[in-house]
């Protein structure tokens, strides 16, 4: 069953907390297979966090499995930090724009330990399993794997992409 009402659930729990705290948000995913035609979208600092159990199987067309960070930070001062996932497998965005999309000037986003698992848009030459838009520095990716059994084609990391202006 699509549980995308779970995962809206959580994005607005997380985007609706105030910033004036400036505390990172974990959220630790449960358990099991997360099938869901809508995906996680974090305008603040997140780590999204699994004890190496859960699966997120993102079945949207269009759009991402994982987005962070705000679309309007334009300049190095509104720099975003504390991006990241621990733990976590993804699965599906066969049709997505992007399995996982990082926003421009998020630096330092963390990767650790998790697998993509036929995961991406085998069709579109211009889609990534990872998109980094533009101004994302020191990215980290610690023993993580991607396994590719079904699919042809996938693009795996893309990072310091045109920035959404244009600019290279």
């Amino acid at each position: 069953a699509d549980q995308y009402l779970a995962v809206q659930k959580c994005n607005i729990a997380v985007n609706t907390l105030p910033f004036s705290d400036k505390a990172v948000v974990i959220l630790k995913l449960p358990m099991g297979h997360i099938k869901s035609s809508v995906g996680f979208s974090f305008d603040r600092e997140t780590i999204l966090i699994s004890d190496e159990s859960s699966l997120f199987e993102y079945t949207g067309n269009g759009g991402y499995a994982l987005k962070m960070g705000k679309d309007n930070i334009t300049t190095v001062e509104g720099s975003q930090l504390t991006y990241g996932v621990k733990g976590v497998s993804f699965t599906g965005a066969t049709n997505a724009k992007h399995g996982i999309y990082i926003s421009q000037y998020v630096k330092a986003p963390t990767f650790s330990k998790v697998e993509f698992l036929d995961f991406g848009n085998p069709v579109d030459a211009n889609s990534w399993c990872v998109f980094l838009q533009g101004h994302n520095w020191d990215i980290n990716f610690l023993d993580c794997k991607l396994h590719n059994v079904v699919k042809n084609h996938i693009n795996v990391i893309r990072a310091n992409g045109i920035l959404l202006d244009g600019t290279p």
